[in-house]
């Protein structure tokens, strides 16, 4: 029997501001601190809880100051990712979601608490396809992303998953037009439909 893979527990607290002047503005119910000190009892209680926010910047009446403020606050994002630098993770490939892949070589999917995974596809390695599973080394942490170039060259180890054999499927079936027999040019339909004029 298959191993069920452990649930990663998260918890969304939209911070929205570290300036409490802001907060107020936006007629939030709670400060900053506040805050940080339901963050440090969330770690006490589940440490390995992945805590997302959302943050808004540009608010109506938002001095250099207040910006300053949510950023002494974000910095604990950069602080968590580099936690991660060293550990052994399994992401889910997606597609899409890394807007550099091309460029650097490397797909991106997202680890089992939601963090966003850019990974090296060492040469040799077989070619994940969006839901399969890596499991991969963090080399590198920024505020937003991480990434995991493998300095060893090390064959990427792939877990091939029934969301990867979908995928697959939806590729061949969103190619496969069948081509006419008489030989004409093939008429590929986009779901409209047809007029026909009366003779």
């Amino acid at each position: 029997m298959a191993e069920t893979p452990a649930v990663m527990p998260q918890l969304h607290m939209p911070l929205q501001s570290g300036s409490d002047r802001i907060l107020k503005a936006m007629r939030r119910s709670y400060r900053s601190e506040r805050f940080l000190g339901i963050l440090d009892r969330v770690r006490e209680r589940i440490p390995h809880a992945a805590i997302t926010t959302d943050i808004i910047v540009g608010f109506p009446g938002e001095t250099e100051e207040d910006f300053e403020d949510t950023m002494r606050v974000e910095r604990i994002s950069l602080e968590e990712n580099q936690k991660q630098v060293g550990r052994e993770v399994e992401v889910l490939v997606s597609t899409g979601e890394g807007k550099k892949d091309t460029e650097t070589r490397r797909l991106t999917g997202r680890a089992q608490d939601n963090r966003l995974v850019h990974f090296e596809v060492t040469p040799g390695s077989e070619l994940p396809r969006p839901g399969d599973v890596v499991t991969v080394t963090v080399t590198h942490a920024a505020p937003f992303h991480l990434l995991a170039d493998d300095p060893t060259g090390a064959p990427l180890r792939i877990r091939r998953t029934r969301g990867g054999d979908a995928w697959d499927r939806g590729q061949a079936e969103s190619c496969a037009v069948p081509a006419p027999s008489d030989g004409a040019p093939r008429a590929v339909s986009l779901g409209l439909p047809t007029l026909r004029v009366g003779v």
